[in-house]
C-alpha cells in the first residue's frame, strides 16, 4: 500500500535553507514543493488552494499586507516558521516556530503545526481569523480533510490518530 503524502508548500527564500528543509523531510510522509521566492505567495496558495496541506515559511517572508490578504481570502494552512524565536506571529496564531539550528525537528514541528491547526479549527471556528465571527468554510474543509488523512496515517503507521 503506497504511503499517502501530505503536500507542503515551501515558501522559503533562502535556497540553502529550502534545500536543507527538503532533505530533512525526504523519505518521510511529506512531499515538499519549492517555489520561486519572487513569485507572490498569495498567487501560489490561491491557485492551488486544494493542493497544499501545510506551508513552510522563513521568518519575515510575509509582509503584513500579504498576511492580511491571505486571511481575507481564507488561505490559512498549518505553518512552520523557520527563524530566530521572537514571539511575533508571522502568518496566524496556530503557527509553530522552529529555530534554524533545530531543523532535525522539522517533521515533529510539522506534526505539531498540523495538530494545532486542526484542533483550533475544529474546536473554535473563527479563532484564526482576526475579527471574524463567522467560521471559514474553507478552513473547516481543510481541517476535516487533514483530520481524515492524518487519521488514516495514524492507522497506517499503527499510531494513535488523536496524537496528530
Amino acid at each position: 500500500m503506497p504511503e499517502p503524502a501530505l503536500t507542503i508548500a515551501c515558501l522559503i527564500r533562502d535556497p540553502t535553507l529550502a534545500e536543507v528543509c527538503g532533505q530533512w523531510l525526504s523519505g518521510s510522509r511529506y512531499q515538499v514543493e519549492r517555489f520561486d521566492p519572487v513569485v507572490d505567495p498569495v498567487v501560489i496558495l490561491d491557485r492551488r488552494r486544494e493542493d497544499f496541506d501545510a506551508v513552510l515559511l522563513e521568518k519575515g517572508a510575509f509582509q503584513s499586507d500579504t498576511s492580511r490578504t491571505l486571511h481575507a481570502l481564507g488561505l490559512l494552512l498549518p505553518a512552520v516558521v523557520i527563524g530566530a524565536m521572537s514571539g511575533r506571529v508571522e502568518y496566524h496564531d496556530a503557527e509553530v516556530h522552529l529555530p534554524p539550528d533545530q531543523l532535525e525537528q522539522l517533521g515533529y514541528s510539522l506534526d505539531a503545526a498540523l495538530s494545532r491547526f486542526v484542533r483550533r479549527s475544529l474546536l473554535s471556528a473563527g479563532s484564526l481569523e482576526r475579527g471574524s465571527e463567522q467560521p471559514s468554510t474553507d478552513r473547516w474543509k481543510l481541517a476535516n480533510r487533514l483530520k481524515g488523512r492524518l487519521s488514516y496515517l495514524g492507522v497506517y503507521y499503527k499510531r494513535d490518530p488523536d496524537r496528530f
